[in-house]
């Protein structure tokens, strides 16, 4: 027997009269675990596809890797590596304090592998020009890099903050006052997985609490206890439990199932 197949209705591109259009949909695959991606005015369960993260893939690795990293990496070996990663635009141009941030780090002898671009000259704790423990690369392989950190610092991107998780490694991540991102960094704080600390831009307080953010971690205080790596491991077989389970046809079935009305396109 032959079965049938359901022709799915013509497709529509629409654009949303508002913000909230964008949340007005037949079905919404997330990228993360349930756990994390707990945003207020997220669909019901019945609409919503927990999807796992999504990260870069063996090729991007490949494409992202370089022999002048793998070089840094190997004449830093014994020395703390930090990773620092902001988003896109904020890489380009990086606010005077995050760049106050990294001398901190090199100041405390890490050597720090990041996507920022950083105009002035950095020095290490003994003033010395630091050309060889600061590395700068607009993209990079991320899962190589995370895997040789000893500390992640970053802004809780849909992807980013996932691989500290993965990997196993501490991380402080810095604010964004962009509302979702700034939800997902709070809700990493409060499940004991990483520091928060506020966004640069929100006053003289961002030094302060990224030192003490560093002193937590040298020191090894909560969330940067000897109980984390429990922590991150239960949240790692959460996030490899949904991406292994993990249905597209599911999430395109509830889509052309659902009874909508028509809505008006532009």
């Amino acid at each position: 027997m032959v079965g049938r197949l359901r022709v799915p209705p013509r497709l529509r591109l629409e654009l949303p009269g508002s913000l909230d259009g964008y949340f007005d949909a037949e079905a919404y695959v997330i990228p993360g675990s349930a756990t994390l991606e707990q945003l207020p005015g997220l669909p019901s369960k019945e609409r919503a596809f927990y999807s796992g993260p999504l990260m870069l893939d063996e090729e991007e690795e490949r494409l992202f890797h370089s022999e002048r990293l793998a070089e840094f990496v190997d004449a830093n070996r014994g020395r703390r590596i930090a990773y620092v990663t902001l988003g896109v635009d904020a890489s380009k141009n990086p606010h005077a304090k995050v760049l106050e941030a990294l001398q901190c780090l090199l100041r405390r002898d890490f050597a720090v592998i990041t996507n920022m671009r950083f105009g002035r000259r950095l020095t290490d704790s003994r003033g010395s020009a630091s050309s060889s423990r600061c590395f700068h690369a607009r993209r990079l392989p991320m899962h190589y890099v995370s895997s040789n950190a000893d500390l992640i610092v970053h802004v809780a991107g849909s992807a980013t903050y996932h691989y500290p998780i993965l990997h196993g490694k501490p991380a402080i991540t810095v604010g964004t006052r962009c509302r979702d991102r700034e939800q997902i960094a709070r809700t990493l704080n409060a499940c004991g997985f990483s520091q928060h600390i506020p966004a640069p831009a929100e006053g003289d307080g961002f030094l302060a609490a990224f030192v003490d953010a560093l002193d937590r971690f040298e020191a090894g205080r909560f969330p940067f206890d000897p109980s984390l790596a429990e922590r991150l491991s239960a949240q790692r077989r959460e996030i490899e439990a949904t991406a292994a389970g993990f249905d597209a046809d599911a999430a395109i079935e509830a889509a052309l199932s659902a009874e909508r009305p028509s809505r008006t396109t532009r």
